[in-house]
């Protein structure tokens, strides 16, 4: 076996696969004097190891898929929370594209065989390494790191593919990688289930709920009687400044005249200054909406955030099915045809076959209000003529 260690190969003189001193995690909870260097799988319960944690003096975590990055959780764990502050191996179903994430989570080396280093030359790992930022050493670099870089969220986009929603949820909320989390919930046609969800794992996670002032009276209506039924006890209503309000739209005719301008004013500016404070936004957005969406991922950057859609693969029905199942409180206006609910004055029913979206900002050529970033990137919306400058108050 091999060590890669900073980009460089280290021959184990002491390994043996046959016998060595790192032996399985039962074997060294059964006779804790028998050893001092372990091996964890990436489905490991830290608890069963926190009480021994100053007597080792080596953890191997085996990482049984690369497509399971459980173990990066794992690392992290042992050393923010745990402390653990001696030597911390990857060992496994690890692939060079992985060493930075694995550095920056804080495992210092990379244990190999000989057929690894065939199919993977050094030359691949060191690449990786090149422009690594700050490891685990620094808490705040780490979260930065393994929150918003453009390699990580493709990373988590595949690591994440198949994992169902539920679980993918859960990870997510217990996760302290993800810093401070928010849920942002339109309390729609559609945003029972995961706002259900949220409240099986999280039910005092904050939810964001933006009051834009131009809502169906249906709409706050539901947003009471759902966080009562679902017992959520974080939801905060964000609501645009009175003062913005009197200096930009005094009497209320904005989204007349201009409606980007209107969705700037009402949504984009109070979302953006409510989610200042958080790491980690999480929305209910899905792939099946409309043709603006039909990139969208599981995992983005937004701004300086990550923000993740959990539900961006879910179909129509599925949603639908699951609010039947779970008989959950149904948004009144969806009996009425309306398949996607903003504010009043810009909401329509859909037409029979139209697009689920097709109701908003009818016949101005816009389906979205520019609080969503497709890579990174405010979705296209349709230029008014001559916007209004907003100004924040």
């Amino acid at each position: 076996m091999k060590l890669i260690e900073n980009g460089v190969i280290t021959t184990l003189d002491w390994f043996n696969e046959s016998n060595h001193s790192i032996i399985p995690l039962d074997d060294y909870l059964a006779n804790p004097m028998s050893a001092n260097k372990v091996m964890i799988d990436n489905d490991t319960n830290l608890v069963d190891l926190e009480r021994h944690i100053e007597n080792l003096s080596l953890i191997v975590i085996n990482f049984n898929s690369f497509t399971d990055g459980r173990g990066f959780s794992l690392a992290y764990r042992l050393r923010q929370s745990l402390g653990y502050t001696k030597k911390l191996w990857g060992s496994g179903n690890l692939i060079p594209d992985q060493y930075a994430m694995a550095v920056q989570c804080g495992i210092d080396s990379i244990l190999v065989d000989e057929q690894q280093l065939k199919r993977q030359p050094i030359k691949q790992w060191q690449e990786a390494l090149i422009g690594t930022p700050i490891p685990y050493h620094s808490q705040k670099a780490l979260k930065s790191n393994c929150t918003i870089n453009e390699s990580t969220i493709n990373y988590l986009n595949v690591e994440y593919k198949n994992i169902p929603t539920e679980s993918l949820l859960e990870i997510i909320l217990n996760n302290e990688e993800m810093g401070k989390i928010a849920v942002v919930s339109s309390f729609g046609s559609e945003s029972a289930v995961l706002l259900h969800m949220l409240a099986k794992f999280s039910p005092d996670t904050d939810v964001l709920f933006l009051d834009t002032g131009k809502l169906f009276h249906e709409t706050l209506e539901y947003q009471q009687r759902l966080t009562a039924a679902l017992k959520l006890t974080n939801v905060k209503i964000i609501r645009p400044s009175e003062t913005s309000l009197n200096k930009n739209d005094q009497h209320g005719y904005l989204n007349i005249q201009d409606s980007n301008s209107c969705c700037e004013l009402r949504k984009v500016i109070p979302l953006q200054t409510a989610l200042a404070g958080y790491d980690t936004w999480i929305s209910g957005r899905k792939l099946y909406q409309s043709e603006g969406r039909s990139s969208l991922q599981m995992f983005e950057r937004s701004g300086s955030q990550i923000k993740i859609n959990p539900l961006a693969n879910w179909r129509q029905d599925e949603l639908a099915d699951y609010i039947e199942q779970h008989n959950l409180p149904k948004h009144p206006l969806v009996a009425k045809g309306y398949t996607s609910i903003g504010c009043a004055p810009c909401t329509t029913p859909v037409i029979a076959g139209e697009n689920p979206r097709g109701g908003r900002w009818r016949g101005q050529g816009k389906s979205e209000c520019g609080i969503h970033f497709n890579n990174n990137k405010v979705i296209n919306k349709k230029a008014q003529t001559n916007p209004i400058i907003i100004k924040q108050m």
